[in-house]
């Protein structure tokens, strides 16, 4: 089976549960102007002098945050709902930038309803260019809507940290590109969970759509309702594209809801790494209907989805109607009970490696784990040496043992060189279709192309 034949026979899966909806904050007041020819110079002056409702129209330039109050943007109020906004044909010609080594360029501590629009917001300097946070028993309701958000920093600095998040915050943006400067160590959007001394459970709420997103997205120790749409990611850097959760021990403090659906991810100017980690602490996933892409390579990093999650039930974790080709495409590495349906997996590695599909019985710092109870069904499966690659580490449970608690059935496999169906622990043992009950008796329904 060619790449273009597997492309042609894959299929998205109908969506069976509701998106969330993007808001639509509407703002009657009077609009206040900022800049050349305008009535205020700064955005803080005409942030005090606004009431809730009112739009702040950004004229036509620059606007430095060394020149607001405390060297960057604050915003910190709960009682005024604003627009602010730019110039809805070139969102390039009203550029906030960070020009100073203030602890951030914009800051959003308190906010009720606030939306940027058609405008960029950049800059260049070793610190965060949008911090978005919450203070006390206040929130941030805040929305970025056809904006650039990007740090140009030639130091390590992300783009956007979300943190601090309770039940009162939401955040999003809409038809958005966020960039870092990758050289470095930096992350686009960081997502985490901050201790003072309130009492919440951190599920604030993240909506990315149709947007841009270049470099990390990463929340590792967040609880929070992440939701992705519609948006491609890219990555100029060998490194995570999505990593949520933890890749060894699990989170303390880790509730978040993912909801990941028609997304692209890719790599240029020959970079790699583990995609998508969806990681140890992830219980609750819904990642549908997106494609991965990395290029060729023999690299061993260079996986698609890397799948660690442990939800409490089978169900909670669904893993639907993607389409991958990767080195490694599908990986479950101490993953349980997930779903894992009507994907199409190619392994495009380069020279002698390469399995449509892979379960690995890890031991990791924090014990051995079994990829235990997992759904593989109705995917599309192609493999360079071998369909199916099973391993398990020194000290960690049998992986023959461990996968006949799964359930295969109804998958199409294709082997680009030779019949392997089976290739346990790297060539130890090797088993072709026709064997496989001597493996484990099941995956009747499948079959061998």
């Amino acid at each position: 089976m060619s790449k273009l034949t597997a492309f042609n026979n894959h299929v998205n899966v109908a969506e069976d549960r509701v998106r969330k909806q993007n808001v639509n904050w509407t703002y009657t007041g009077v609009t206040l102007t900022v800049g050349i020819g305008g009535t205020y110079t700064t955005i803080s002056a005409a942030i005090s002098a606004a009431v809730s409702g009112d739009i702040i129209q950004l004229m036509d330039g620059e606007y430095l945050t060394s020149n607001e109050s405390g060297g960057y943007l604050l915003i910190n109020s709960t009682t005024k709902r604003l627009l602010i906004k730019g110039n809805a044909s070139d969102r390039t010609a009203v550029k906030i930038k960070q020009n100073a080594t203030a602890t951030f360029g914009i800051r959003l501590r308190l906010s009720f309803e606030v939306t940027f629009q058609d405008l960029t917001i950049t800059g260049n300097q070793s610190n965060t260019i949008l911090q978005i946070d919450r203070y006390n028993t206040g929130g941030t309701f805040s929305k970025f809507k056809n904006c650039i958000i990007e740090n140009n920093s030639n130091v390590e600095s992300n783009c956007c940290a979300i943190s601090g998040l309770s039940d009162n915050c939401y955040t999003e943006f809409d038809n958005c590109e966020l960039s870092a400067n990758n050289i470095f160590d930096s992350l686009t959007v960081t997502i985490t969970a901050i201790s003072d001394s309130q009492s919440n459970t951190y599920t604030g709420v993240i909506l990315i759509t149709n947007s841009t997103l270049f470099g990390r997205l990463s929340s590792y120790n967040a609880s929070a309702n992440i939701s992705l749409y519609d948006t491609t990611f890219t990555q100029n850097k060998s490194d995570y594209i999505i990593d949520i959760g933890t890749d060894t021990a699990v989170p303390s403090n880790f509730l978040s809801k993912i909801d990941i659906r028609n997304c692209a991810f890719s790599y240029i100017n020959n970079n790699y790494g583990h995609c998508v980690l969806l990681g140890r602490g992830t219980k609750n996933i819904y990642f549908v209907n997106n494609t991965i892409y990395q290029a060729v390579t023999n690299n061993p990093v260079s996986l698609g989805i890397v799948i660690k999650s442990t939800p409490d039930n089978l169900g909670d974790v669904i893993i639907d109607g993607n389409y991958i080709e990767a080195p490694r495409p599908l990986y479950i590495k101490g993953g349980q009970r997930n779903y894992v349906r009507f994907n199409t997996g190619i392994s495009n590695w380069l020279g002698n490696g390469g399995f449509g599909f892979e379960i690995n019985n890890p031991n990791n710092s924090d014990g051995p784990i079994s990829s235990t109870g997992n759904v593989i069904s109705n995917n599309i499966l192609t493999g360079r040496i071998g369909a199916l690659g099973f391993s398990d580490a020194a000290g960690s449970p049998s992986i023959q043992t461990t996968v006949q608690t799964c359930f295969f059935n109804r998958n199409k496999y294709f082997v680009v060189e030779g019949d392997i169906y089976i290739n346990e622990n790297y060539g130890v043992s090797t088993f072709k279709f026709y064997e496989r009950t001597l493996y484990w008796n099941q995956d009747l329904n499948s079959i061998f192309i």
